[in-house]
């Protein structure tokens, strides 16, 4: 089937991406996260192409060895939605944490994208305990250390993003946060 330019005659602009609503975020982490808890070559297959932009950075020792996965699915602290960012019109990181299968604490910051109409994780491995620096001129992220002082650390630092989402948002995305003058309110409708 063909598509029509329109009026105008030139080639009809890629329509924009629709931002990723709380519920595609939590949807999506949840299929992740019962496809991982399978634990077996198959289902790291299908978490891989389908819910992930990639298994190839941070997540590729999921690929290799699919039995890293945790078997209880994490909690959510909180959600994010974060501004347009490059190639994005309205990714979410959804901020979580839950116990590994060497029982230890994590906490990581799941980074929810739409391609092609569909939601996906940029680093499915969420037990890795990925802390996002960056999105806008290109993604910095790193991950929780083995070091049980290091990873309290690093697990405080990524729980920090829910005390005030907005600045988190504005550091990563390289924007300015809304101002918050003390005169101004919102008001429930």
């Amino acid at each position: 089937m063909a598509l029509l330019a329109a009026c105008g005659g030139s080639p009809a602009a890629k329509p924009a991406e629709a931002p990723v609503s709380a519920d595609d975020a939590t949807t999506t982490l949840d299929q992740v996260a019962a496809l991982a808890a399978e634990r077996t070559p198959g289902s790291a297959k299908l978490v891989c192409d389908t819910l992930a932009e990639s298994c190839d950075g941070l997540s590729s020792g999921y690929r290799a060895n699919p039995t890293s996965a945790p078997l209880p699915p994490p909690s959510i602290l909180c959600d994010i939605a974060l501004p347009p960012i490059p190639g994005q019109t309205g990714p979410r990181i959804l901020v979580i944490t839950g116990r590994d299968v060497a029982d230890r604490e994590y906490a990581g910051q799941v980074l929810l994208l739409r391609r092609n109409g569909h939601v996906i994780l940029h680093e499915p491995a969420f037990w890795n305990g990925i802390r996002y620096t960056q999105l806008a001129a290109g993604r910095a992220w790193d991950a929780a250390s083995d070091d049980p002082s290091l990873r309290a650390e690093h697990n405080t630092t990524v729980r920090s993003a829910c005390t005030d989402p907005e600045a988190f948002a504005a550091v990563i995305t390289g924007t300015t946060p809304p101002s918050r003058h003390p005169t101004s309110s919102r008001t429930a409708r």
